[in-house]
Order: C-alpha cells, then structure tokens, then sequence
C-alpha cells in the first residue's frame, strides 16, 4: 500500500496561525472590554464630580436666595419664592400667613389620600387689618373622584392672608385665580447641569 508522507512542518505552521489568531481575538475584544470599562468609569466619575458641584452650587443659592433665573457655568434653572399654585402643610391649631398678594384665590385643603376632616379658618389682610371670615368647615360628604383635596373655597383676598388648621392637622393647595402670582414663605429651587455626553444632572429644592 502506498504511504503518504506527513509534512509535519505544515501543520505546525497552521496551528501556530491558528493559535496566533485565537490569541490576537482574545486581546482585541480583552481591549475593547477595558476600554468600554474605563469610559464607563470615567462618565461615573463626571457624574458624580457634577452632581457633588450642582449640589453645592445649590446650597449657595439656598443660602443666599434671589429671585430670578439661573445661569453660571453650565447651570440652567430658576429660584423663585413666587408661584400659581402653592401646597403646604398645617399641623393642628398653627397657622401660616401669606404676604403680598390681591386678588381671588382658591382654597383646597384635606388631601383625600389622607383622609383628614379639619375644619379651617382664613384671615383676610391679616397683619393690618385682620378680619376673619367664617370657618371653612369641612364637608362630611365622600371625597369626589378627580380632585386631590376633599374641601375647597375660593375667596377675596387683601394685601396678605393667614390659614390656620382650628382642629385638625391638613395639608393645602392655593391656586392664584387673578393672574397674579403667591409670594411663598420659602424658595423653591430647580435647576440642572448637562454634561458633554449628553446625560443631565438636576435638582429640585
């Protein structure tokens, strides 16, 4: 029977492509993986870097508030202690006056997801001449589907206002209905920092 001559010379060769293959595979995508790694930490640490400066950025407006836009150094939003609609909270017998403002206003208070029945009382124009409307008693009826508050009242009101909670903790919600806006007793921050790669960072105070 005829013998074929084995080159073994060739096959060695053709394993070593092989292998030289396999291996060059094996670094590319090894590269590829830490590379993706490294700019995966490197947005995480700018992610972080931005946050840690608009959170003290943040701080120094809270500290030091003015009303008005906001716009240094890549950080957009606005401060403002102004607002349409106002929500707060009133534990029972405190009050809290609101200043500066004229016109009809719409009362809500009793926020249904809490299932509160207090009853309230408002002061019109309540630092100069204090005149206290009739209490706002609150309706025994089921709080209607829709509205997020069980009560509401809208009233005439002069120059500045007082609630007070007379029986039982709630919170509220006032709505301008004259086009102007409510002076708040607290400021309210929102603003936001886009980074070069498209992800934003934001607060809101």
């Amino acid at each position: 029977m005829p013998k074929f001559k084995t080159h073994h010379r060739g096959s060695i060769l053709i394993w070593t492509v092989l292998l030289g293959v396999v291996l060059t595979s094996v670094f590319f995508f090894f590269a590829m993986r830490l590379r993706e790694n490294t700019a995966t930490q490197r947005d995480t640490i700018a992610l972080q870097s931005a946050k840690a400066y608009l959170t003290s950025y943040a701080d120094y407006l809270m500290a030091n508030p003015s009303d008005g836009p906001i716009n240094f150094d890549g950080i957009t939003g606005t401060l403002t202690n102004e607002g349409y609609e106002l929500e707060g909270f009133l534990d029972s017998g405190k009050s809290v006056t609101y200043e500066s403002y004229t016109g009809s206003l719409k009362v809500e208070w009793n926020k249904c997801s809490d299932n509160k029945q207090g009853d309230l009382l408002l002061t019109d124009n309540a630092k100069t001449a204090p005149t206290e409307l009739p209490p706002f008693i609150h309706d025994p009826a089921t709080c209607p589907p829709g509205p997020n508050y069980d009560d509401m009242r809208t009233v005439s009101v002069t120059n500045d206002f007082k609630l007070t909670a007379i029986d039982a903790p709630f919170y509220y919600r006032l709505t301008s209905q004259s086009g102007m806006p409510i002076t708040d007793n607290k400021w309210h921050l929102n603003a936001s920092m886009t980074l070069p790669y498209g992800k934003k960072v934001e607060i809101e105070r």
